[in-house]
């Protein structure tokens, strides 16, 4: 089951750390801005049942983990790692 996000959602620079906000220079902030959201989600969605089963990870989640593991050059371990320990 895949459920479509909200087209209302924060953008990554009005994302909020306890640390302060995310930089508009920052080169995630910079790509997420250039990635054509709406086109990813509508093909991923098309991979999942539309009312059954567990509701899926959003396509931005989903999408954005290839995209860091394999820019970053990593395993799946680290890719998870590395998304935890910079969210």
């Amino acid at each position: 089951m895949y459920r479509k996000q909200d087209p209302n959602q924060l953008m990554l620079e009005g994302f909020v750390t306890p640390f302060g906000k995310l930089a508009a220079d920052n080169r995630w902030v910079k790509q997420a801005e250039l990635t054509p959201w709406d086109y990813i989600e509508e093909a991923y969605a098309k991979n999942f049942s539309p009312n059954s089963g567990t509701p899926a990870l959003s396509a931005r989640i989903a999408h954005g983990a290839i995209y860091v593991s394999e820019k970053m050059k990593l395993t799946d371990r680290e890719t998870v790692a590395y998304i935890a320990e910079n969210p």
